[in-house]
């Protein structure tokens, strides 16, 4: 099915498509990076993805911790958890 007969999504699919397509261009209207939007649009709809209950679409572990948790951050070029994202990035106290 073509993309203008809708793409044999729902209505419902066809209006979460748009509202995802419309975040994306006010953000890059805004001046965010293009790789930051796909980024943060590609977490949020695997997300929604999983949040449907189909069990066909499975969150990702994440490499470092092994949990499965939304992937947000990057260590070493690999996608992990906020929590391995912050661990990574801490820094010691000097005391």
């Amino acid at each position: 099915m073509r993309y203008a007969q809708g793409g044999g999504l729902t209505a419902e699919r066809r209006e979460f498509r748009e509202r995802i397509r419309y975040q994306a261009g006010e953000r890059f209207t805004r001046g965010e990076k293009t790789a930051v939007i796909a980024k943060d649009l590609r977490v949020r709809f695997i997300d929604a993805l999983a949040a449907t209950g189909t069990g066909t679409v499975i969150k990702p572990l994440c490499p470092v911790c092994g949990q499965r948790r939304r992937l947000s951050g990057t260590v070493d070029g690999r996608r992990v958890c906020t929590m391995c994202d912050e661990q990574a990035r801490a820094v010691a106290c000097e005391l």
